[in-house]
């Protein structure tokens, strides 16, 4: 049978998983821990008691010792571990049992839970800590607050998932995802670009907000609350990256074009489990979408020679950030009101997800033209929804 040792688990973490009478690994550790040492992404499914907490806290520690950053002395230490829980009980065992498995190690950990004071969480906060674990309400509150930023995590798990999902929590762990991943493909391939997101300081949110409205920039990526402050004109394409949950999310979203009595046009990416939140803001505005499979190339193919070397063309062409700006907002002032796509691929971008989250190919493409929308009401709706319309068409 494999011990820890064999595992090439490094000495201080066998010396402690020794004195917790860890000699040999059970089997969801057995077979957990050499892909997660690798950076793979797992699922695992075993009875309670069998140790799944050491199977997901153990390569998790490996790979942060791995990092030359942890050995800097001195520096300012980043959570670079999130460990979403559902319940407090759930977060104290937890971080005890990282306690155990880093006592001879220099990593830090912290543990956050709703119901209690938030103060002694802050003040371990301020400290710096390498692995946090959490339970999502405070979790949200505490970043809404300032005291935690995610810009750094690596290393993503959720506990007792199937519990969260039952609980309800599916949206908060949405929330939770990194938004910044667009962004950076974006910026690598040579298109400025801002990102403006709950987990920004107001003073970051309001600088990406002017370069991108003094054309600094040419695409700004938002989430849903941050992106109801977006008021630009010339603005006439919206991407919708995911649907909403809440149809009328989806309005004030592409309300963000077509503003003034302008055009816009809004582009929406639906994968098959998406069709029904699809029907919902059909069925809330009274306009029936149109759908198209998409022939966009897959996340593989946008890495070849030819996007790195355009993304290169653009960045030996592009001037300076203040001659830049000025010439974006030239074309933005001067554009003429949008035509009908003959190719799908014109207005549309594809931003590449971290292999570590890939998800299923969005097969949809939904897009519509704004000023068409009130030839195309419901004349059965109801009024509700009639109400719910009328805001959509006059949105300003």
């Amino acid at each position: 049978m494999m011990t820890f040792k064999q595992m090439n688990i490094s000495e201080p973490v066998c010396r402690a998983l020794l004195e917790k009478n860890y000699s040999t690994p059970t089997l969801i550790q057995e077979q957990a821990i050499p892909e997660a040492l690798t950076g793979r992404d797992l699922l695992g499914l075993a009875q309670t008691g069998t140790g799944k907490t050491a199977a997901f806290a153990i390569p998790i520690i490996e790979q942060l010792l791995a990092d030359p950053t942890s050995q800097q002395k001195g520096a300012p230490r980043k959570i670079r571990a999130l460990i979403l829980t559902p319940t407090r009980e759930l977060a104290i065992q937890i971080d005890e049992s990282l306690a155990d498995y880093t006592r001879y190690t220099t990593l830090r950990h912290t543990v956050i839970f709703g119901g209690v004071k938030q103060k002694s969480q802050t003040d371990e906060l301020r400290a710096g800590t390498d692995i946090l674990t959490a339970t999502p309400g405070r979790l949200l509150d505490l970043m809404s607050q300032g005291f935690i930023r995610l810009d750094h995590v690596r290393h993503f798990v959720l506990d007792e998932a199937d519990r969260m999902l039952d609980m309800g929590f599916i949206h908060d762990v949405k929330r939770l995802l990194p938004k910044d991943n667009i962004a950076r493909y974006l910026s690598r391939r040579g298109i400025t670009c801002e990102s403006i997101h709950g987990d920004k300081s107001q003073n970051s949110r309001q600088r990406a907000l002017s370069n991108f409205k003094e054309g600094r920039s040419n695409v700004i990526i938002a989430t849903d609350i941050a992106a109801r402050g977006i008021d630009i004109k010339g603005l006439d394409l919206v991407l919708n990256y995911d649907l909403p949950d809440v149809p009328e999310t989806y309005v004030h979203r592409i309300g963000r074009t077509g503003r003034a009595g302008c055009e816009g046009r809004a582009i929406a990416f639906c994968s098959g489990e998406e069709v029904p939140m699809l029907r919902e803001i059909e069925k809330l505005t009274g306009i029936k979408l149109e759908q198209r499979k998409h022939d966009l190339p897959s996340l593989e193919e946008t890495k070849t020679a030819p996007v790195v070397n355009v993304a290169r063309k653009v960045q030996a062409k592009a001037p300076a950030d203040k001659q830049q700006g000025k010439q974006n907002n030239k074309r933005r002032e001067g554009r003429k009101p949008a035509e009908p796509l003959k190719n799908t691929q014109q207005a549309t971008v594809v931003a590449e997800k971290p292999k570590r989250h890939n998800r299923p190919a969005k097969p949809i493409l939904a897009r519509e033209s704004q000023q068409k929308q009130s030839a195309d009401k419901t004349e059965q709706a109801s009024s509700r929804s009639a109400k719910l319309r009328s805001r959509y068409e006059n949105y300003e």
